[in-house]
């Protein structure tokens, strides 16, 4: 990602069974946020902290990530649950020309 996107500063997660960067949320049902539950704003302004914001969601999730225990499908299932919201991550092979990463 770093040699074919110079200086795009992407923030990396080391998962048990992938290493991923951060995505950007593409599609989401406005219903879905409570913009009255502060820890969505937490959550926003930990963008570029992903040990922050496995904090803001868990302490289960923080030591799990911290110890390199947490798979992608335990992720997507537990922050799920955590943020009352039906989440999944796609991942994404890096083509040319496309500018994210999976």
């Amino acid at each position: 990602m770093e040699s074919r996107y110079p200086g795009s500063h992407r923030t990396y997660v080391h998962l048990k069974d992938y290493e991923v960067c951060g995505g950007d949320m593409n599609a989401l049902r406005l219903s879905v946020l409570d913009t009255e539950n502060p820890m969505w704003k937490r959550l926003v302004e930990a963008r570029k902290s992903p040990l922050k914001q496995a904090s803001i969601i868990g302490f289960d999730i923080l030591l799990s990530l911290l110890l390199r225990r947490l798979t992608l499908p335990q992720a997507e299932k537990r922050v799920s649950l955590r943020l009352g919201i039906q989440g999944r991550a796609i991942s994404m092979p890096l083509r040319r020309g496309w500018h994210g990463c999976g």
